[in-house]
């Protein structure tokens, strides 16, 4: 058969602890993996996205690009996922105007919500036609110095990457083979962050990170338990939430108490303004597999939870690989460039910048990544197609025909989408907006709060205290005044500490409860 109908593709995720490689392969019979490669990265090499070692770096991703298995990765074609902490996304309205006026009110838009300046500014968007005469916008955007910074990396190895796309919805791609009927909450908690992402039957509906996740809570037992790293990041794995008697459980769950808050209060107000109800949460990302996890979401969050699945892995396959498998999708499947947004940097930019590599521009050259020891590593068998040229010919003018009538199917397909989607989408912008409102003066409060406490603590290690010492009788008096002549008004017990108030010669007057203030001789008394 000829191989007209097969298209590959490789999506590259890298994460500050890891990188997963899954190249795709689709034809007649759907889509496939193809290859897949994982390898774990030191600290210190990527930090919250940006890349710190070059150099090692470049030999990690040389290495599980190679020894993906059961093939070699050797396209220099691929899908980046922009790590999520340093994407934006940000969903808003615009009302009627014209279309030559879009690009700049968009902008505008960009520049009052993202904060980063004009210049160092690089975003895409999806348009959305709503009902009353408003259309919904989708826009992400990335630091260009961002940007620019993976691409140098991806053109050093002679990788072209033919877009950045964004994490949260690569991951949805890797969970669902298409849009979802109803609304689903996905969870994804890494080692550095947690994305949480609502979708709907038209797409994303919003996107936000929480710092809260694997590292923050090993860091937090070690502290409290007073242990390394690693023996905290054992016992987590061990116990995690698993019994609700340990005190590491309450250690976890003090952690992770605002984390729940946060996407409660999403859930509940996507609800309000939309008037949908989630379906269901789904967890993934390495630490969704902490010990009692899914239980206590299913708790506190009061519906039902469920670890993801991929859409293309059977059950054995590990779920680390689902937003590489997302990535490499949108290379294969055309319709989530109908809906997803990505980030390209144009050929003006490149040359501008002095990033265009001649090694990309020469399909004979092959990346170095495959050298090894001196060699070329042999490519992949390919098809080459049998029989004479008149085969070929008629071979070929029945595909043109077949393709023709495709792109017909194609094009009704798309125009009853697009009148489906007029129909479907509502108003959300002002709801989101609303809601990282309401947020941030939770957050505000939760931080008055906070110094509060602190300065409360503060204050009463700062106050003086006297402990009682044994006495013959077991007891000590408090007397009115400082003198035995004083009539006696309470007792107090040795190895009790209290607040001193004031102190005079042989005395000290102490704090003995609320409502009670008295005088205790000093001889049986230490001051703190």
């Amino acid at each position: 058969m000829l191989n007209f109908f097969t298209k590959r593709s490789v999506g590259i995720d890298i994460a500050d602890n890891t990188i997963e490689v899954v190249e795709i392969l689709k034809d007649r019979k759907g889509e496939s993996v193809w290859s897949k490669g994982r390898v774990l990265l030191d600290s210190g090499i990527v930090e919250r996205g940006r890349i710190k070692n070059k150099k090692k770096l470049a030999e990690a991703l040389k290495k599980v690009l190679r020894e993906a298995k059961p093939h070699p990765v050797i396209t220099r074609d691929a899908i980046f996922g922009l790590p999520e902490s340093q994407v934006y996304i940000h969903s808003f309205y615009i009302t009627e105007h014209k279309e030559k006026e879009r690009e700049s009110i968009i902008l505008n838009e960009a520049l009052a919500n993202i904060p980063l300046e004009k210049d160092d500014l690089l975003f895409s968007y999806k348009i959305f036609p709503s009902l009353e005469k408003k259309t919904e916008v989708l826009l992400v955007a990335v630091s260009r110095e961002t940007a620019l910074e993976w691409y140098v990396f991806f053109n050093e190895l002679s990788i072209n990457v033919e877009m950045f796309d964004i994490e949260s919805l690569a991951v949805f791609r890797g969970l669902f083979p298409g849009r979802s009927k109803k609304p689903v909450c996905v969870i994804d908690i890494g080692s550095a962050t947690t994305n949480v992402s609502i979708f709907d039957k038209n797409g994303l509906w919003y996107s936000y990170n929480n710092n809260i996740a694997g590292n923050s809570l090993t860091a937090e037992v070690a502290k409290v338990l007073d242990k390394s790293e690693s023996e905290a990041e054992k016992l987590k794995k061990q116990i995690g939430l698993s019994q609700a008697g340990e005190k590491i459980f309450f250690i976890l769950t003090k952690i992770l108490y605002p984390m729940i808050e946060d996407i409660r209060i999403t859930l509940d107000y996507f609800k309000e303004q939309t008037g949908q109800r989630v379906d269901e949460v789904i967890l993934i990302g390495g630490s969704s597999k902490l010990k009692g996890l899914l239980d206590y979401m299913k708790t506190n969050l009061g519906m039902p939870v469920k670890i993801g699945k991929s859409a293309l892995f059977k059950s054995d396959v590990p779920l680390v690989y689902i937003e590489a498998s997302g990535l490499a999708l949108r290379g294969v499947e055309e319709k989530w460039n109908e809906t997803d947004p990505f980030i390209i940097l144009d050929e003006k930019m490149k040359r501008k910048e002095g990033i265009i590599s001649e090694e990309l521009e020469h399909e004979n050259k092959k990346p170095d990544f495959l050298k090894e020891n001196g060699k070329k590593t042999q490519p992949l068998s390919e098809w080459k197609p049998p029989g004479r040229m008149k085969k070929r010919l008629i071979a070929l003018f029945f595909i043109l025909i077949i393709v023709s009538i495709s792109f017909a199917s194609v094009y009704f397909y798309r125009q009853r989408e697009k009148i489906r989607v007029e129909e479907a989408v509502k108003a959300k912008a002002e709801a989101v907006k609303m809601l990282e409102k309401i947020k941030s003066e939770r957050v505000k409060e939760e931080e008055k709060k906070k110094a509060e406490i602190e300065a409360a603590k503060k204050v009463a290690e700062e106050i003086p205290k006297v402990t009682v010492k044994k006495t013959p009788t077991g007891w000590l008096n408090v007397r009115k005044g400082p003198g035995t002549g004083y009539s006696k008004i309470s007792k107090v017990y040795p190895e009790k500490e209290y607040e001193l108030l004031e102190e005079r010669s042989g005395w000290y007057k102490i704090k003995v409860n609320d409502a009670t203030e008295g005088w205790i001789t000093s001889r049986y008394a230490q001051k703190q």
